[in-house]
């Protein structure tokens, strides 16, 4: 089951009873949040939750397994989210 922010929304709007609306207004602000501040390098740390970061991978050379051929994958900015013990108990 894939979480997209539809069901974020929706589960903030239920818990929060708030409006679908507004619920769809509040994820979309919070992500634009985590944008912004992740693009300017910081890291984003939400207590008992985890702390998402920014890494860049190298660029490399791939290749595709049914054609045998090669190509170059560029360089990439990737988030990563380290979880926080607090939850890794919790989920285990």
């Amino acid at each position: 089951m894939s979480i997209t922010k539809k069901s974020i929304g929706k589960s903030v709007s239920d818990r929060l009873e708030l409006s679908s609306l507004d619920a769809e207004i509040f994820v979309n602000f919070f992500i634009k949040i985590l944008k912004k501040n992740l693009n300017e390098g910081k890291k984003i740390k939400l207590i008992g939750f985890g702390t998402f970061s920014c890494f860049d991978t190298p660029q490399r050379i791939g290749r595709n397994p049914k054609t045998k051929k090669t190509y170059i994958i560029e360089r990439r900015t990737k988030v990563k989210l380290e979880i926080s013990n607090k939850l890794k108990r919790y989920l285990n």
